[in-house]
């Protein structure tokens, strides 16, 4: 037969599947993976959903829209879908993510470094070898250029001697 539910406030008995039906319309996630599970047309219920090619890029930004990194990310679409290569693309999405990177990003720079980054300018120059963070630190930068000192308008250059631009 099954159970019974009832509302704590009232005590009347509940429609279980009424109550999940109100809070998945009032629901945005819940939303969202509805409308993932239909661009795949699920009719079976209790399978992984198998996702296409060209629709991959919208799953992927959907386990980040937290920004808490892979595991988080891996955790909200692994129980209920599936595509090509899926645990190793999510982990590249969620790597490339300058605001998941930025949450645990440790840096260890030098004393000059700290001084350079810490006294105020109008303009900073970050140096440094391809790979060494200076993308971040310059977002980051930014970022606290707009919230501790109440700029409205930050600049953000980067130059580079090698990629002509691109």
């Amino acid at each position: 037969k099954g159970y019974n539910f009832y509302d704590i406030k009232s005590g009347h008995s509940l429609d279980i599947h009424a109550s999940i039906k109100l809070h998945v319309d009032k629901c945005s996630d819940c939303q969202e993976m509805q409308r993932i599970k239909k661009l795949v047309n699920c009719k079976e219920e209790g399978t992984l959903l198998e996702i296409p090619k060209e629709h991959i890029p919208e799953v992927l930004a959907y386990a980040d829209k937290k920004h808490q990194g892979f595991s988080k990310a891996w955790d909200r679409i692994s129980s209920w879908l599936t595509f090509e290569d899926d645990e190793e693309q999510t982990h590249e999405y969620t790597a490339k993510c300058m605001e998941c990177g930025s949450r645990t990003a440790h840096m260890i720079i030098s004393s000059e470094q700290q001084r350079g980054l810490s006294n105020w300018h109008c303009l900073k120059f970050i140096l440094g070898h391809h790979g060494c963070g200076k993308t971040l630190v310059g977002r980051l930068l930014c970022e606290q250029e707009v919230s501790k000192y109440g700029k409205k308008n930050v600049l953000y250059i980067c130059f580079s001697r090698v990629s002509e631009g691109k």
